[in-house]
């Protein structure tokens, strides 16, 4: 696996850096999402279908976030990520559950089939809406109680 894997990652990271070059500067599709909710990468394709490719990867250090190839999804091992993220295979567009503030970055989407094509956004995850304070009714005395304690600390001052 070790070898493998090392070249392979390379391999990978070498077609996103020259993917990104030969297409100069795409145009950074700006979104933003809450923390808590989902966020789907659309990239605008459909009816993917037969031998090509797809890869999501994090823009800023190109971390391979996806890999899809040959039919299949390779494993790919980024912690914070683990659970989160789902492709959908007919567009391979990318949807991220469960944001959190660190989620907000540069992120670039390649699908690579004789055309190919590349997506770039720039994701800002906000803060959830605070929750709002629920108005409980307010807490109330009957009149015996306070007259109660009123003779409690009365005596109890007589007695001292």
């Amino acid at each position: 696996m070790g070898i493998k894997w090392l070249v392979t990652a390379a391999l990978i990271k070498w077609i996103l850096i020259t993917a990104v070059l030969l297409e100069g500067e795409s145009k950074i599709q700006n979104v933003s999402g809450k923390v808590g909710e989902s966020i789907t990468l659309q990239t605008g394709v459909s009816g993917l279908q037969g031998d090509y490719q797809v890869l999501w990867s994090d823009d800023s250090d190109q971390s391979v976030l996806v890999n899809y190839n040959e039919g299949k999804l390779k494993p790919i091992y980024i912690e914070s990520f683990r659970g989160r993220l789902q492709l959908d295979r007919g567009s391979g567009s990318l949807t991220i559950t469960h944001l959190n503030i660190n989620d907000t970055g540069l992120y670039l989407g390649q699908i690579i089939n004789g055309a190919g094509s590349t997506h770039r956004f720039n994701l800002t995850v906000l803060e959830a809406d605070p929750v709002p304070p629920t108005s409980a009714a307010p807490v109330t005395t009957a009149p015996w109680t306070r007259l109660a304690v009123g003779l409690a600390v009365g005596c109890f001052a007589v007695v001292s």
